[in-house]
């Protein structure tokens, strides 16, 4: 026949023809030579990682990034803040700079959910209707655009969970904040004792939750790299579990707080003093991370340690506020790993 596994083997001598009458006499089974049934095996372990691993290697780890920039609502539970900026930039930089693909990276942003929008092909300036030249306005053509996702507190969890869903270990992942931190928002508020969360559009995200969600990632030996544009220092970041790292920013103990401005005149009672979050986000982090790795010759081989102190002197270099402002914070088991690179 031709084929590997019939060359290596052999066919024992059929048995004669029975008798009429009497049952057909079983002939001995077809007999294979190991090594010829291993070099038929179009599906063996080493063919499929030829196929698909390439060069009889395997497959390159997957890597996931979910980027979550709550569009704050006047009104809304927490105060405005522009953070779309700060979230292209990011995005730009995953794609651009990391070797992310576009439709690996997810942006959450949206105060309020959306239906899909339906592609609409433009109609002429005239149509003919019963053999008539009818006059009509033209429509746009309209694009097909996806649903969008609100960056609420329920939907940013699902969302973490679904990308977890598609990697395994030694797949890559990044999960990026630009948002609001509960216990900066709390220290303006007066709270003797302000808690650590990140701020969705409905609700906080717990140092707690965060934990957990850690948890998840840590359980499936997926390397995550958590990055904060926030004013977020949890006690989970400080023992960190294997394959992680994260960059993030906190409130210096020292730093003053804001002044009142001075009484009106006549009698007219004073404003209250502006809000720390306004000095805070005055300058982003994410535009130091972006110079450190713009600076970089080789940013895919960049260690956590290289990034974090590049992020540094990019901030020392542009920063020249004194007080409220951030300061950041590296968090892994090992800074030399490189950056956004499967791990143990």
């Amino acid at each position: 026949t031709g084929s590997g596994a019939l060359a290596g083997g052999r066919h024992p001598a059929a048995p004669p023809p029975p008798e009429e009458g009497e049952e057909p006499e079983e002939g001995q089974p077809l007999q294979w030579t190991p090594t010829a049934l291993i070099g038929s095996d179009r599906t063996s372990s080493g063919a499929l990682a030829k196929q698909y691993g390439g060069s009889g290697g395997p497959a390159p780890p997957k890597r996931k990034a979910l980027i979550v920039a709550p569009a704050y609502p006047e009104g809304g539970a927490f105060p405005p803040l522009d953070t779309a900026p700060a979230a292209a930039q990011l995005q730009s930089v995953l794609t651009s700079k990391l070797g992310f693909a576009g439709d690996d990276v997810t942006l959450l942003s949206a105060a309020e959910a959306a239906d899909p929008v339906e592609p609409v092909a433009a109609l002429p300036a005239v149509m003919g209707e019963d053999g008539e030249t009818v006059e009509t306005e033209a429509v746009e053509a309209v694009e097909a655009k996806p649903a969008v996702i609100p960056a609420t507190k329920e939907q940013v969890l699902a969302a973490a969970d679904a990308m977890l869903a598609g990697l395994g270990r030694g797949d890559v992942a990044m999960l990026g904040f630009v948002c609001h931190g509960k216990k900066l928002l709390d220290l303006d508020a007066g709270a003797e004792e302000p808690a650590e969360g990140l701020c969705l559009i409905d609700d906080a995200l717990t140092e707690e939750e965060v934990a957990e969600l850690l948890s998840k990632f840590a359980a499936k030996s997926v390397h995550l790299f958590f990055y904060c544009d926030s004013c977020f220092d949890p006690a989970c970041f400080k023992a960190p579990p294997p394959n992680f790292a994260a960059i993030t920013a906190t409130l210096a103990a020292d730093a003053p707080a804001p002044e009142a401005p001075p009484p009106g005149e006549d009698g007219e009672e004073a404003a209250p003093p502006p809000p720390r979050h306004g000095f805070f986000f005055a300058d982003k982090l994410t535009t130091w991370l972006s110079a450190a790795i713009d600076k970089a010759e080789s940013p895919d081989s960049l260690s956590y340690s290289e990034l974090f102190t590049g992020l540094q002197e990019a901030q020392e270099a542009a920063d020249a506020r004194s007080g409220i402002k951030q300061v950041p914070l590296l968090y892994s088991t090992d800074g030399a790993d490189a950056v956004l690179a499967p791990l143990a």
